[in-house]
């Protein structure tokens, strides 16, 4: 096989998007409810009206577990949108539900409330809330509601990661039924020749309509509803054929309803060629500064179809809200548009649950670990190596081969995390043993079945190596869109002999696809050209 470099022009000119979706901050201000508390350490066999102090501690303990109770008065219960359960006079106060070790998360000094149970008017509710994920507050679905008494009964641990005064007690506030907004932008999925997905969460739970109209060719619009919720992950037919449509999202309750939208979407002609973006490590960076407005701006040029996305989308995926305050306010306005290939990083997997929150994976939203599709004349397979052990991956590499065994796509793209061969710091030091589980169990898979290239991240840094063909495929690395993380140092590049270009600045990587040829481009947040290459079809 061979790969050329080559250096090439400047992409196309800028895409105007919709204004960006406002992100909640504000509308989730609830009105405090009259809640007189009570509070018990003993479980729950007797009460007392102020919050036991609890010793500080690294882990949640069993002496630090509570139960706390309250009666309140709801005069309409059809007028409530949903209830939200906080710490009092804590702002920056967690509340985290079914965690077993939160240890990794630096969630500061502040009162957290772990493995949370909830019981409003004997009967339990989860909250719809995600394992292993932390929030500001957790929103109860008002429907158990009655109108007058209502008793809510909350169990769980009090935790600290360091030393802190007394937790404090907890509150409760009310949003009223009309709050439909979206808290987050929507974010399209994965894609096909009959259909798209969409994923998107509203501040209370509503009913989700999806407005689509083809426009190239032009057919019909056609809308779709889905029950109340608080969650859409949707998968929404359209004519097969359809190069262009637009689409909007309107939420609904209590007789109010809210549209975000139109939104224009350009999808690939899946029989012929198409362009994709690829980006990482976007996630340790401060929102709306000049590095990541530089990499988004090279983004938008480009107009991909697609957007793959290798890891660390957000520092501390296991903290809810940052999603919102780090990804979707940079990211959003792109993702809306932009159909994204979530691909599964490290960082991630350290909150798998709130991480599959947020997308809608290919094909099926069945396994976000790994998954494959057909776009065009490239198969994509995805395959996450970081949290695979050689006792539990017999399956996972079972279906890895399967799938590779039975490409027949003119290119095949891996996507993966751990890439090996890599000039990294990380990678001569086997971190986490996902580069380690990859070099012994993935790549001669890779080999075997001649596919075309890996697209990987961790390293923050951009990357393309090219070991010998018994060893390996070419590898793009592409994990730094505005990170502020450590870069490449230029010298472990230099001794790398399989290392064929490198980058330690801000980069977004362009493909574009075509039956007989795929180039790749690497420009940096200024749209220069720091590295090219083409890759043959399989043969």
């Amino acid at each position: 096989m061979k790969h050329l470099l080559r250096c090439t022009a400047a992409v196309a000119s800028m895409i105007l998007l919709p204004a960006a979706v406002a992100l909640g901050a504000d509308i989730t201000k609830g009105q405090p409810l009259a809640a007189k508390w009570e509070y018990s350490v003993d479980g729950g066999k007797t009460f007392g009206p102020m919050p036991p102090t609890i010793p500080a501690t690294r882990t949640p303990d069993e002496k630090n577990k509570i139960v706390a109770r309250t009666t309140f008065v709801i005069e309409d219960p059809a007028k409530i949108g949903l209830l939200k359960l906080m710490t009092e006079g804590n702002d920056g106060a967690l509340a985290l539900t079914d965690a077993e070790s939160i240890d990794r998360y630096n969630v500061g000094s502040k009162p957290n409330l772990t493995k949370t149970q909830l019981v409003l008017n004997g009967a339990a509710t989860d909250a719809g809330h995600a394992p292993y994920t932390l929030y500001r507050y957790l929103g109860i679905d008002p429907k158990l509601l009655k109108k007058g008494e209502n008793t809510l009964q909350v169990s769980g641990t009090f935790w600290f990661q360091l030393t802190s005064p007394l937790p404090g007690g907890l509150r409760l506030e009310t949003l009223p039924v009309d709050v439909v907004e979206l808290d987050r932008p929507p974010v399209l999925g994965a894609i096909g020749e009959d259909f798209f997905t969409v994923a998107a969460r509203s501040v209370i739970p509503a009913t989700f309509t999806v407005t689509a109209t083809p426009l190239e060719p032009a057919g019909p619009e056609q809308k779709t509803s889905f029950e109340r919720a608080k969650q859409l992950k949707a998968r929404v037919a359209i004519p097969k054929g359809t190069h262009k449509f637009r689409y909007s999202i309107t939420t609904s309750a209590g007789g109010a309803s809210k549209t975000v939208g139109p939104f224009d979407v350009t999808m690939p002609t899946f029989g012929e060629g198409f362009r994709f973006a690829v980006a990482g490590g976007s996630g340790a960076y401060k929102p709306q500064t000049e590095p990541m407005l530089k990499s988004l701006a090279q983004l938008k040029k480009a107009q991909p179809q697609l957007l793959i996305h290798t890891g660390n989308y957000q520092n501390c995926p296991a903290w809810d809200w940052s999603w919102n305050e780090v990804f979707y306010r940079d990211m959003g306005e792109m993702l809306a548009t932009t159909p994204l290939m979530p691909m599964t990083g490290c960082t991630e997997m350290m909150s798998p649950a709130a991480f599959s929150q947020q997308f809608y994976f290919p094909p099926d939203d069945k396994d976000f670990g790994r998954w494959t599709q057909v776009i065009g004349p490239v198969r994509f397979v995805a395959i996450e190596a970081f949290s695979m052990s050689e006792e539990k991956s017999g399956e996972a590499l079972k279906w890895l081969e399967e799938t590779l065994k039975n490409a027949k796509e003119p290119y095949v793209i891996v996507l993966n995390c751990h890439t090996t061969h890599g000039s990294g710091r990380n990678a001569s030091r086997m971190y986490r043993g996902g580069i380690a589980y990859t070099t012994k169990n993935i790549d001669p898979l890779l080999v075997k079945y001649k596919a075309t290239a890996t697209i990987g991240g961790y390293h923050p840094s951009y990357e393309r190596i090219e070991p010998p063909a018994s060893e390996g495929v070419p590898t793009i690395v592409a994990c730094r869109t505005a990170s502020m993380g450590r870069p490449l140092h230029a010298g472990y590049a230099a001794e790398n002999k399989f290392s064929k270009g490198s980058y330690g600045g801000d980069h977004v990587v362009l493909f574009e696809v075509k039956k007989d040829k795929l180039a790749m481009q690497a420009l940096d947040s200024d749209g220069k050209v720091i590295d090219s290459c083409e890759f043959a079809p399989r043969k």
